[in-house]
């Protein structure tokens, strides 16, 4: 196989992978709450809201939910996507739905 080719492979896997990643990280146009962006910024944001409200640090949530403060960081900024399981102990450590923190619904209780 030639270097030409090679790089041509290569490149359509990235496609393919770019495309599976928007597909999954899919742009969110909530009609509850108007916004408009990403899911994992949406994510973000409202963890970041519901920490700040319980005066709680990021140090001690990441350390709650058994991630590094990176990871954590990483999840509050919208430059990460949250796996279930994540989704699932912040939604208990912040006493709300999964349904909530995803920005399916704003029934903060589900």
């Amino acid at each position: 196989m030639t270097k030409k080719a090679t790089t041509k492979k290569a490149a359509e896997k990235r496609k393919r992978k770019n495309s599976f990643a928007q597909h999954i990280y899919g742009h969110l146009d909530c009609s509850l709450c108007g916004s408009k962006g990403n899911i994992a910024d949406f994510f973000g944001k409202r963890v970041r809201d519901l920490r700040i409200a319980q005066k709680l640090t990021d140090k001690a949530v990441a350390g709650h939910i058994g991630v590094s403060l990176r990871r954590y960081h990483m999840l509050e900024n919208g430059t990460s996507i949250p796996n279930i399981i994540n989704v699932a102990f912040l939604a208990a450590e912040f006493d709300c739905s999964a349904d909530y923190l995803l920005g399916r619904t704003n029934k903060y209780k589900g």
